[in-house]
């Protein structure tokens, strides 16, 4: 995800088969400008980077469409552990009903709602918010394996979602 964001934010390209830093990329780790350098990242994980590339779900585009509602839930009701899929996929599910038409109906996944849950989840949480550190897990190992496992998942924010993002009116 990383070396995507990183190409897609034009901080590094790849040239005769090895990646390398372009201008930019060089120019802001030598000002040491790290806040720059997470900023054209994470926007890039926002807007370029497909959340759902090879987990197997439908395209369900609207879970990274909707991404600043999510963070705002989670800058909400983010202070206490919350668990992802019973409180915040089921928000999600409440506020955009409509995704359900672009699941499959077919025998493997008899429950829609479970599985817009799971990739919501999966989408939002694993592959954004934990891995921008903007949300933290509590009382769940941190295992890609178990994933698309339910159960607890206590999520709450960290204090870099305060700081990184204003959400002031």
């Amino acid at each position: 995800m990383t070396r995507h964001c990183a190409t897609f934010a034009g901080l590094m390209r790849k040239y005769r088969g090895r990646f390398m830093l372009t201008r930019k990329g060089r120019g802001l780790l030598e000002k040491e400008a790290f806040g720059e350098v997470f900023h054209a990242l994470f926007a890039a994980a926002a807007r370029k980077w497909n959340w759902g590339c090879r987990d197997g779900y439908p395209e369900l585009y609207a879970i990274q469409s909707t991404g600043l509602i999510s963070l705002r839930w989670l800058h909400l009701f983010g202070d206490l552990p919350r668990d992802e899929y019973s409180f915040y996929a089921q928000r999600f599910l409440k506020a955009f009903p409509a995704i359900l038409r672009f699941m499959p109906n077919d025998a493997i996944t008899k429950d829609r709602e479970k599985m817009v849950r799971r990739a919501y989840a999966l989408r939002f949480f694993e592959r954004f918010a934990l891995a921008f550190g903007l949300a933290e897990r509590q009382g769940w190992p941190r295992d890609m394996f178990l994933c698309h496992l339910e159960g607890e998942r206590l999520i709450r924010k960290t204090s870099l979602l305060n700081q990184y993002i204003d959400f002031r009116v």
